[in-house]
């Protein structure tokens, strides 16, 4: 049994991507401060927590995300991130909280958060956005409780649909 046991963790921890540490037999991944261009892999598939932050991370392409799809916290500030792909959070389901912070996003693919009705916490403050926020990108956020914009050149009164649709703010 030892044995067995010895071998389960080995598995989970072998996953674990070069410059990360993987905690929690695999729950909580951290590659914080690792010098990191692109996603990391391999990840465990057991991972609920990736903190990414203060890397050189500039693209998160749709498939960056598809080997940890049980997460609910993800944050990826500080990276000099310039562009976000299409369906990227797609399969991310069970998300609660995502920081995507002091980065240098411009604008947002306006159905990004579409399967994302459990996020509670989003982070966006010190990108570049400016004007207004497509309506879309919002809509789906009925859980959303803390959405942080600021820093960003954003025009209060432009502010559309999209807002209107976050509830429990």
């Amino acid at each position: 049994l030892l044995l067995f046991v010895l071998g389960s963790l080995h598995t989970v921890w072998a996953q674990c991507a070069p410059r990360c540490r993987c905690l929690d037999k695999g729950s909580v991944i951290t590659c914080r401060s690792s010098g990191l261009v692109y996603m990391p892999v391999p990840m465990p598939s057991t991972a609920i927590v990736l903190d990414l932050d203060h890397n050189h991370i500039s693209v998160l392409s749709n498939h960056s995300l598809l080997a940890v799809p049980r997460l609910e916290i993800l944050s990826l500030q500080d990276n000099g991130m310039l562009y976000v792909e299409a369906g990227i959070f797609d399969h991310l389901r069970d998300l609660l909280i995502l920081r995507l912070g002091r980065n240098n996003l411009a604008h947002l693919p306006p159905d990004v958060f579409e399967y994302n009705q459990k996020l509670e916490v989003l982070d966006l403050h010190q990108n570049q956005f400016r004007g207004s926020m497509p309506d879309a990108i919002f809509a789906p956020l009925h859980s959303l409780q803390v959405l942080n914009m600021s820093f960003n050149d954003l025009d209060s009164a432009s502010l559309k649909t999209g807002f209107r649709a976050l509830a429990r703010m």
